[in-house]
């Protein structure tokens, strides 16, 4: 099995300005350009399955939905082959590396769009191995080199400037490699890959180490950093018949292999492997195949079977597709597989420090949609699960180069939304197909959520502003709409069956068209990794809803009185500034939730002309007590027509009012008092407006009348009110 990185090198060159249903079409760039950054989803999937029965290797095209792990996979026949064999894809994936077990031959079959015109002899390419190898296991790795596995493990060496493909009859050498169940005591591991900061698949120090013999099955490499901007590695997998016992049961297994030297008894330097149990298969002992398909999921076959099953790399299994046989076939035999993934290469990018992003200065809208400033925690989504609806329903599996960053085609393909296309007219989207279309995306290790953090979701609408005031303005201009959920503190790496049913999915917000914002600061305890997007049920448009990328961030807190106001206020006043408890950093989460009755304001409600600063003889007065902050100021703010007092303090932080009258968390209830009891007054009645602060007193007027809330003790350093009365 073998994924590739695509070698072309696109350009994304807008033609005008144009309607949202009108393709673009792009042209190359000179290949001086320098190829850059690519992403995790594969932009198109090719997956191929050789199953060997009575002398023959058929291979076949495996198609499937590999964007959204759902229905059926169908074998589409491709060319016979004579002879036990097993299969990987060359680097450039121009060819079917078809390995011959025991007969000393490779023949490479040619990768095409479609196979409607029968191969012949004259389209293969043979090679010659220097010795006849029994072998069950084939693939090459990001450097090119192809790896065979079975009763030895070994390497093809390709002669000095010969390619794959463009020599035959070429005889090629093996380099072998000796197993060790653990690293032997003189050898030094070669990481097949190394890169700083990658995020983990799973724990190496929790892994068994366990006999590499190497039964059936397949060897696969997983993606690698230059598919991955760096944050992935590539290791190598093997899926073999040999059991381990597990719980009981003796189950074939997927196994971890490392490669390495190490120096023999005489002091020359030679070859290793060893192994480590990844996880068990689940009901797939006679493996006979491995694919690496999705986002480093894997595709299994089996002897016998009328299914594939795909695992993510937890061993979880995530589909299980039934096969639509071609005539003549009913089972699978044994055999093998091997697919490629291209990957979406941003290649217009004038930016050199950002891959994720397309811009086009002076036609984009980068100063209006990027919220990145460095310092924010800022950072993109990516695509793990695409289901569209049916105005949405072609699969990219097998596109073509022009067809890769052509809009109308390449819409249904969900890697575009790996990528920010800040271009007023983006190309790079993906359409949910109306009603019950879906995407789940996630966030590399997770958005840590704090008071200001934001979900942003661009949605692509040529011919449209950067944002519209409200989602009504948006859906006038152009009727489409989303529902966009996160779910809470869940932080599995990969999609598992029915995540997208998990039951803790929080609805944060409505998307329209362009930009949309969402305050998602109150809805998990620590991080956020995956975000849904649905599309509604009022999305009236052919393709639905178009995601052009997701973003996380800390906004600026929103300032509520500027310190401008007066020269004795320190700081500017935001949602940060405001503590439960004099020596609190931030409110409880009953503040935060709206359930606690001291409530935290925004802006527009705040009365800034109530805002008062003291005189350095009220500041001596209510003095300081020891540990905790001193008053230096009062403002009141008119929340849904029921007036709230605070108390501004030297730290910046603003306190509730202590009032008896209505309580609260522990007393910083912050509603002004009014002149009867809780319990004998309709809450849902009371409307006063705030009319001047008498050095302590708080006047307001209430239904016409005017009402004076009297001070009645300094306590602790703070204010305490007496009942309120008409004045």
């Amino acid at each position: 099995m073998n994924k590739l990185l695509s070698r072309g090198i696109l350009c994304l060159l807008l033609m005008g300005s144009l309607a949202c249903q009108k393709q673009i079409k792009e042209t190359a760039v000179s290949p001086e350009q320098e190829e850059v950054s690519s992403k995790r989803m594969p932009f198109s999937q090719r997956t191929f399955l050789c199953d060997n029965k009575n002398g023959m290797a058929s291979i076949f095209e495996v198609e499937y939905d590999f964007q959204g792990l759902q229905g059926n996979a169908t074998l589409q026949p491709i060319v016979s082959i004579s002879g036990h064999s097993h299969i990987a894809i060359t680097p450039d994936k121009k060819w079917v590396v078809v390995v011959g077990n025991g007969n000393g031959k490779i023949t490479l079959v040619p990768i095409r769009e479609d196979y409607s015109t029968a191969l012949t002899s004259s389209d293969l390419v043979v090679y010659n191995l220097n010795r006849n190898v029994r072998i069950t296991q084939v693939d090459f790795d990001r450097d090119d080199r192809l790896f065979i596995a079975g009763r030895e493990f070994l390497e093809v060496e390709l002669p000095s400037g010969v390619a794959w493909g463009t020599s035959t009859s070429s005889l090629l050498n093996l380099k072998k490699y000796r197993s060790f169940s653990n690293t032997p005591a003189n050898g030094v591991m070669n990481p097949i890959e190394t890169v700083s900061e990658e995020e983990e698949y799973y724990d190496d120090d929790a892994l068994s180490s366990t006999r590499p013999k190497f039964i059936g099955g397949d060897i696969l490499f997983s993606q690698n950093s230059e598919e991955t901007d760096g944050f992935e590695t590539e290791r190598l997998i093997s899926f073999t018949r040999h059991k381990d016992r597990v719980n009981g049961q003796k189950l074939a297994k997927a196994m971890v292999v490392e490669m390495g030297t190490y120096e023999n008894n005489s002091g020359k330097e030679k070859f290793y492997v060893s192994t480590k149990r990844l996880f068990s298969l689940q009901g797939q002992n006679k493996v006979t195949g491995a694919a690496l398909v999705g986002d480093n999921h894997f595709m299994v076959s089996s002897n016998g079977a009328t299914w594939f099953k795909v695992y993510n790399f937890n061993g979880d299994v995530i589909a299980n597709p039934t096969i639509n046989f071609p005539l003549g076939m009913s089972k699978l035999a044994n055999g093998d597989m091997a697919s490629t993934q291209d990957f979406d290469k941003n290649t217009f990018n004038p930016k050199s420090d950002n891959n994720k992003e397309i811009t086009d200065p002076g036609k984009d809208y980068y100063t209006e949609w990027n919220e990145n400033t460095g310092d924010n925690n800022h950072k993109y989504a990516e695509v793990k699960l695409y289901r569209p609806a049916s105005g949405m329903s072609r699969d990219p599996q097998n596109m073509t180069e022009e067809e890769y960053n052509d809009s109308r085609d390449s819409r249904p393909n969900a890697a575009n939304a790996d990528i920010a296309d800040y271009r007023k007219n983006a190309a790079k989207f993906v359409s949910l197909g109306g009603n019950g279309g879906y995407v789940l995306m996630r966030f590399e290790n997770g958005v840590a959520v704090n008071s200001t953090t934001h979900l942003q979701v661009v949605e692509t609408t040529w011919g449209r502003p950067a944002e519209f005031t409200t989602i009504e303005d948006a859906y006038a201009s152009y009727k489409e709409k989303a529902s966009v959920y996160v779910l809470p503190d869940v932080d599995q790496r990969y999609y598992t069956e029915n995540l997208e049913n998990h039951a803790d999915w929080t609805m944060v917000g409505t998307a329209s068209i362009t930009n949309n914002k969402f305050d998602i600061s109150g809805v998990a305890s620590d991080k956020v990794y995956w975000v849904k997007i649905v599309d509604h049920a009022d999305t009236q448009t052919p393709d639905g809803f178009d995601v052009n990328f997701v973003a996380a961030y800390d906004a600026e807190p929103e300032i509520l009185i500027p310190s401008s106001i007066s020269g004795d206020l320190p700081c500017d006043i935001t949602v940060d500034s405001y503590a439960i408890r004099s020596g609190d950093d931030d409110p409880c989460d009953k503040v935060r939730n709206g359930e606690a009755m001291y409530r935290i304001p925004n802006a527009s409600e705040v009365v800034l002309g109530s805002v008062n600063m003291f005189d350095a003889t009220q500041r001596a007065f209510f003095g300081r007590k020891s540990g905790r902050s001193a008053i230096i100021g009062v403002f009141v703010a008119n929340i849904d027509g029921k007036l709230h007092a605070y108390e501004i303090h030297d730290d910046c932080s603003v306190k509730g009012m202590r009032h008896f009258e209505w309580g609260g968390e522990n007393k910083n209830a912050s509603f002004v008092p009014l002149p009867m009891k809780a319990d004998k007054y309709d809450m849902s009645q009371v409307s006063n407006t705030f009319i001047e602060w008498d050095e302590y007193d708080i006047i307001y007027e209430m239904d016409g009348q005017r009402v004076r809330v009297p001070f009645m003790k300094k306590q602790e350093n703070r204010i305490r009110y007496s009942n309120a009365s008409i004045d």
